[in-house]
Formats: C-alpha cells, structure tokens, sequence
C-alpha cells in the first residue's frame, strides 16, 4: 500500500498533538540519541526535534513516500527505510524510542514493541501512542474512532464491495491492560488513555480524515477511483444515518488514544529518571 504524505498531512495539527502529549511524558531531559520509529511524513520527528534539540535523531519508515517528505521537514536528522518489525540491531541503540500511531499497523503491536524495546539503552525510555478503537461504554452514541471502523467494514462487506475487499486486514487493536503484562517488570511504567474531539466538516470532513489513514487498506482494494468513490459515498451514508452533525453543521469525530512508557533498568549513575503522571501535559 503506498502511502499518500499529503492526504495524512491535511490534519497535520490533529495527527500532531497526540505525538507532543507523548513526547512531553517521557522523563529524561538530555537524551543523545534518539530513534523515531514509524516517522511517517516527518510531522513526529519535528516535535521531537523541539522536545530535545541537541539529541541525535532518527527516522525509521516502511514508505519510501513518507521518507522523502520526512526528509524535506527535518534535514537534520536521519532516515533509514525499514520494517518495524524486521532486524533493527543494525541501528544501534537509543536513549528513547518513540513510536507515534504505527503499531496500529502491525499484526501484533505487543511483539513489535517488545522489539523496539531492545533498542533502548539502559535508563533510557520507549514511548508509544496507538489509536484506541474499542468504543468507551459511556460514549453513549457519539461517533468514535472504532464506530467509524465498524462503519467501514460493514461496507466492505456490501456485496459490490465485498468480492474485492474479503482480505483487507483491518487495524489491530493495543489494550492497556495488555501492555502492563508485556512491560510490568522491565522499569517504571505509565499507561494510559486520551479522547480527543476533533471538529470536521461535515461527513466530507470524516472521509478525508480516514482515507488518510484506516480507510486506505479499503480504498487500495477497489479496481478503479469510480468503485473507490462508490464505496467512501456507502460509508458516509451509513455515518449519517446513525450519527447526525452538531448544531452548525460540523461533525465531532472523538478519537481514542493509548500510550505508554516504559523506562529501561540501568544507566549511567546519577542519571534521573522520574516516573510520569497520567496526565503528561502539553508542550
């Protein structure tokens, strides 16, 4: 699936806060080196530039289209093109890793980020954020994240559709509970959730949203821009039917998000290590 750095850019601020809310948890101050796993366009790295100015950065990236424009953002630092779930011994080790809304991506997140802790020197730290599309129990009706998953695959399975796409792999889903079993043990450990309400225009708004991310396995299914706009006209019906506008006509889409940061044993003596609060703050 090739990726399109523009269309995911259309909601560079909203994809972005969440990787300064992750970054602004990790507790070390002068990190030297450090690995952004999954940089995508670059809009990650740049954040972590900001965060640790005199750290060594690097780009780690399946898609060589979200590479070049990582180049062109952040020049300063390096790129690598690689699977996150390949060997990365070669790339050495890192005071932190940071993995913002990739391991979404891979078939078992949990064992991707064990790797990507192997990475990680002794007192240093990996830090992970991942869409979260289990529907909260309270969410009472509101469009979230995974309802708009569950929107999707409803119309994959629309008999126009389904003969095309019956393989996509869909998403996978992280659970903090999970994590803490994975981690628990291995250092100081944080997890926890964040809903963000992002203010779109109107359903239109919704399919630009997810033809950038979650929507693309679909899209890249379908033979041709006719079946591919057929299906995204489905999935914006089945939206409205079930989940109206606000009163000026905008669409709330709450997203759901998981992080976690876990802190590696050892280090160099005296170094500070502080555990983060639940609440990491903004930069």
């Amino acid at each position: 699936m090739a990726w399109n750095p523009g269309q995911y850019l259309k909601f560079e601020a909203e994809r972005t806060r969440p990787a300064r809310d992750l970054a602004a948890a990790v507790s070390l101050d002068a990190p030297e080196s450090v690995l952004d796993a999954g940089c995508g366009p670059g809009n990650s790295i740049a954040v972590l530039a900001r965060r640790w100015p005199a750290a060594r950065l690097t780009g780690l990236d399946f898609s060589s289209e979200m590479l070049e424009t990582a180049r062109r953002k952040q020049p300063g630092a390096s790129f690598v093109q690689g699977d996150l779930d390949g060997d990365l011994s070669g790339l050495g080790e890192f005071d932190v890793v940071f993995s913002n809304a990739v391991l979404q991506w891979m078939p078992d997140g949990g064992k991707t980020a064990q790797n990507l802790f192997r990475l990680v020197k002794p007192g240093g730290a990996l830090a992970v954020q991942v869409p979260f599309g289990q529907p909260a129990p309270a969410a009472g009706g509101r469009l979230e994240n995974g309802a708009a998953h569950r929107l999707m695959a409803q119309t994959a399975k629309e008999p126009r559709f389904a003969p095309r796409t019956a393989g996509v792999n869909r998403l996978y889903t992280m659970d903090g509970a999970g994590i803490y079993d994975l981690f628990a043990g291995a250092g100081p450990l944080s997890v926890w959730e964040t809903c963000y309400c992002h203010v779109l225009d109107g359903y239109e708004g919704l399919a630009e949203w997810f033809r950038g991310s979650g929507m693309r396995p679909y899209l890249d299914a379908l033979p041709d821009g006719e079946e591919r706009r057929a299906f995204v006209r489905r999935f914006l019906e089945r939206a409205a039917a079930e989940f109206p506008p606000a009163a000026d006509g905008k669409l709330l889409l709450w997203f759901r998000r998981l992080f976690f940061v876990v802190y590696k044993e050892g280090g160099k003596e005296g170094r500070h290590v502080v555990q983060p609060t639940a609440d990491p703050g903004i930069l």
